[in-house]
């Protein structure tokens, strides 16, 4: 019974140490994000704070001055969750709807085309990097399979 009792509370001990680390992951790319936009207003950047922020957080992961380990939870839940951060904006739209009301068909019609286009464009040159790529290493049986599936 107390070698039960002693696994549990050594799994609610790790459970609280891993929280704990997401917590202090999450609070960590907060205060990035924060010094960011604080940087770029300050110094008047024509760049949002966040992308300064995501710049500062690549450099800092590629000259390992801050190691994965450090960020890789808090933006894995980030990532999860993403989705919930768009829920304001979302909102915000509302407070356009008599534009929506005016102009919305053609609002849709620019997304789905301007879509449609990069996905295209993005089809094209990935399948020409392919090609290249198949023919530089000699593997021309992949591009051979490539167009006999079409």
């Amino acid at each position: 019974m107390r070698e039960r009792a002693h696994r549990a509370s050594d799994r609610a001990a790790i459970g609280l140490r891993r929280l704990a680390a997401l917590l202090l992951q999450l609070v960590l790319l907060a205060a990035l994000a924060y010094a960011g936009d604080w940087t770029a207003n300050r110094l008047h950047l024509p760049l949002p704070g966040s992308i300064l922020a995501m710049l500062v957080l690549f450099l800092l992961l590629q000259l390992r001055i801050v190691p994965m380990r450090w960020v890789e939870r808090g933006g894995d839940w980030y990532i999860r969750h993403l989705l919930l951060f768009f829920i304001p904006p979302a909102m915000g739209i509302m407070g356009y709807a008599n534009l929506l009301r005016t102009e919305g068909i053609a609002i849709v019609l620019t997304v789905l085309i301007s879509t449609a286009l990069v996905m295209t464009g993005v089809g094209l040159v990935a399948e020409q990097v392919s090609r290249r790529t198949a023919n530089r290493w000699g593997d021309g049986a992949v591009a051979e399979k490539g167009r006999e599936a079409r």
